[in-house]
């Protein structure tokens, strides 16, 4: 039996990664099943050999995921609870890193009732009409809709932070007008409002349709499959979720994140020649007056901006991949959707997933202030002996902008003032 084939017979095997709207209704559709047909004169041959991956990867992956979206679920929360914090929710960036916990907790804490169907229950001896019940397929549409939209809002909340983050750095006249706390306010509604619109076209594309069949003992039997209610709307949606709302925010993200590399290369560059000057009076011209205040600002916004690199570079390992064969299966034919897209959807979960759990974990190793706040928080003492306290006229935050506002800096410090 080919890999095409066999999808088809499993009606509730495998409902892929945060694509899965492509993946199981494919499968569980009257289309599938008209290609598979199609399909039976073709060579069982293969295109692309992760049959056994999947084979071997797949009963490993409830228990995984669910591991991880407990954690992820917990570190969530913590990043939420210290980036609102008193000491950090003035700042723009800091806003949109709460924005994204937010999703991806909401992804996660989702994620888990549906792991716990499909991968963790016992399905062979489950009742087929239990199994394909209404209820499950309602859990079904719901994950199969929200999923889609919350990631969505993942994906443009990161590409904003990325582009405000290249604006602070690199425009700091602009910066003190475009980047302001009212501004992210609206860019953060705009991130979670605008994605549930621009899903609709998967809205609409789906419904949850009753299938009348004969179980085992004889008897009729309902059960209940997401159908594509409109196949021209859903080869539109198919396209416009591979292409705009996935490589082509990747693609910008990409050339943003190499931008923020490129200026902090030349603010190493430009440090290291101010390490080089040897006269105190070429160096007072060169930073502009600023003295050793400027060069420890350049070194906290140096690494601020590294956090944030490593944050952008992680998400891009995980949703460049999901991009491109999400792009292939929307361009090539039905072959490389079922052969080569399909048999990764778990492992393409399971890098979604991590990634939206490991934030916690780069600013606790990355982020002085984030410690500090957290230790504030939980009442633990700080280790003076390995962090002194934080000399109180830096502006606390990832940004200078909330302080550039109350007053607290001097203007055109601005994007170099933080204590991260």
């Amino acid at each position: 039996t080919s890999t095409r084939d066999k999808m088809v017979e499993e009606d509730f095997d495998y409902l892929g990664n945060y694509d899965i709207n492509i993946s199981y209704v494919w499968r569980n559709s009257n289309y599938s099943n008209s290609f598979s047909n199609v399909s039976d004169n073709e060579s069982d041959i293969p295109l692309c050999n992760f049959g056994g991956f999947q084979a071997a990867y797949t009963p490993l992956h409830g228990y995984l995921s669910i591991l991880v979206c407990i954690l992820g679920t917990f570190f969530n929360i913590l990043n939420i609870v210290v980036l609102s914090h008193k000491d950090m929710r003035d700042n723009p960036i800091n806003l949109i890193l709460t924005g994204i916990a937010v999703a991806d907790m909401l992804m996660m804490v989702e994620y888990i009732p549906f792991t716990v169907h499909m991968y963790m229950m016992d399905n062979k001896n489950r009742e087929r009409e239990e199994r394909l019940g209404y209820v499950w397929g309602m859990v079904v549409l719901f994950h199969v809709n929200f999923s889609l939209m919350i990631h969505t809002v993942s994906i443009w909340l990161t590409l904003s932070l990325a582009v405000w983050r290249y604006i602070m750095i690199k425009f700091h006249a602009l910066a003190v007008s475009w980047c302001t706390l009212r501004r992210c306010k609206i860019v953060l509604v705009l991130g979670y409002v605008v994605p549930a619109f621009l899903t609709l076209p998967n809205y609409l594309s789906l419904s949850l349709t009753p299938s009348p069949e004969i179980n085992t003992s004889g008897e009729n039997i309902t059960v209940w499959r997401l159908q594509m209610s409109n196949e021209h709307l859903y080869r539109i949606n198919v396209w416009f979720y591979s292409c705009f709302l996935k490589l082509i925010p990747c693609i910008i993200l990409t050339l943003v994140t190499a931008l923020l590399v490129r200026a902090m290369i030349q603010a190493v560059k430009r440090a290291q020649r101010l390490r080089n000057i040897g006269n105190r009076s070429e160096k007072r011209v060169l930073i502009h007056g600023e003295g050793k205040r400027t060069v420890s600002r350049q070194k906290k916004t140096d690494r601020t901006t590294r956090l944030l690199i490593a944050i952008l570079f992680l998400f891009l390992l995980t949703e460049f991949p999901q991009g491109v064969l999400g792009f292939l299966a929307a361009v090539l034919d039905e072959t490389f959707f079922f052969d080569c897209y399909t048999p990764l959807g778990e492992l393409m979960d399971m890098m979604a997933l991590i990634n939206c759990t490991i934030n916690f974990i780069l600013y606790c190793l990355m982020s002085r202030l984030f410690r500090t706040t957290g230790r504030k928080i939980l009442g633990l003492p700080a280790p003076h002996s390995i962090e002194r306290p934080l000399p109180s006229r830096f502006t606390f935050g990832l940004t200078a902008v909330g302080a550039l506002q109350k007053g607290t800096i001097e203007l055109g410090t601005i994007g170099t003032g933080e204590k991260f």
